[in-house]
């Protein structure tokens, strides 16, 4: 009987003990978080953004597309570039 108030005795100084030194440690700083903030109607209606700026490449690039294929037609038409034999 007594070695187990013994036993319970030291597990529950070990839990206040174990419990105190989390306590004590220290944590890591916050990880900083951005969020966008979107535009308010006022705010888009007192300075839009520019038709032109956004559809620039359309008119001056040689491809309509975002960043388009800019290599030579002849590299891309070999039909066995890919082709693995055994």
């Amino acid at each position: 009987m007594k070695l187990l108030l013994i036993i319970i005795m030291f597990a529950g100084i070990l839990s206040v003990t174990v419990g105190y030194v989390n306590q004590l440690k220290k944590c890591p700083p916050p990880k900083i978080e951005y969020r966008y903030i979107p535009r308010t109607f006022e705010q888009e209606q007192d300075n839009p953004v520019k038709v032109s700026e956004l559809y620039n490449t359309m008119f001056t690039q040689p491809t309509p597309w975002i960043k388009g294929i800019t290599e030579s037609k002849s590299k891309n038409t070999d039909p066995n570039r890919y082709y693995i034999t055994q």
